[in-house]
């Protein structure tokens, strides 16, 4: 079962960070991959020169899920903007 059929993906908070370190390069993977992997694993990180970023389980959510717009754990977020 992927994880669109599970109907999974990132809440906002998660997603702007995606969009924005998809655009810088850190991330080279899809949000269907992080999901899963997160769901596998607890964490997944990415990092490189440019910065680096950590996803944890709570940035997985249904869609259309309440908690859509909100992670509990928005502050264990592990966010590097690089030099």
């Amino acid at each position: 079962m992927t994880i669109r059929q599970m109907n999974m993906t990132l809440n906002k908070e998660a997603m702007k960070d995606y969009r924005k370190f998809k655009k810088l390069g850190v991330i080279d993977e899809s949000i269907g991959w992080i999901c899963r992997t997160t769901l596998d694993q607890e964490v997944v990180t990415f990092c490189t020169s440019k910065g680096s970023i950590t996803f944890d389980e709570a940035d997985v959510v249904h869609r259309g899920s309440s908690l859509q717009g909100y992670s509990h754990h928005a502050n264990t977020r592990l966010i590097n903007h690089g030099k």
